[in-house]
């Protein structure tokens, strides 16, 4: 539905995916991959708002926490607030220290998927602040990480960063 612009039915499916699978993520912490759908559903459509209203994952689900950082990071940068843009950033980092390397994400390791958010919050940002050559270079790196990504559908990261980079 995101693909088709239909913003009702994408948010409706991600927070009945979630729902879902999220309730039994205490016995398999592979779940968790599940969990960020509605997030990537508001930050597809832009939604800065709605992802700033979000309550905060669990503390178990680490990697979600720190997609829920990078959203909010985001959502501060598209309304220009860069200094809550820049502190979200830092707690984007903060939160990633805590998720293990070879951690699950749907078929690739969540080190990976936040290699990628990280470029592509790191390009954002430096767009932001006028540094364009910073961020053309993190949008290639992301897109190179992206590419190197195992196949899965959905994808395991949520949308292709070689848009942003021709945006």
């Amino acid at each position: 539905y995101t693909m088709e612009g239909r913003f009702g039915d994408a948010k409706q499916a991600a927070d009945d995916l979630t729902a879902f699978y999220v309730s039994s993520f205490n016995k398999m912490e592979d779940l968790e991959y599940y969990a960020s759908a509605p997030l990537t559903v508001l930050i597809s459509f832009h939604r800065w708002k709605d992802i700033l209203q979000m309550e905060p994952p669990s503390q178990d689900m680490k990697v979600t926490t720190a997609l829920w950082r990078y959203g909010r990071s985001l959502a501060f940068s598209n309304l220009g607030e860069l200094s809550k843009a820049l502190e979200e950033q830092r707690l984007f980092f903060e939160s990633r220290k805590n998720i293990k390397e070879d951690f699950a994400f749907g078929y690739n390791r969540a080190s990976q998927i936040l290699d990628i958010a990280n470029d592509s919050l790191t390009a954002k940002l430096a767009e932001k602040q006028g540094k364009m050559n910073e961020a053309i270079a993190s949008l290639k790196h992301a897109i190179d990480i992206q590419a190197r990504l195992r196949y899965n559908e959905p994808p395991d990261w949520f949308y292709p960063t070689r848009i942003a980079l021709g945006a």
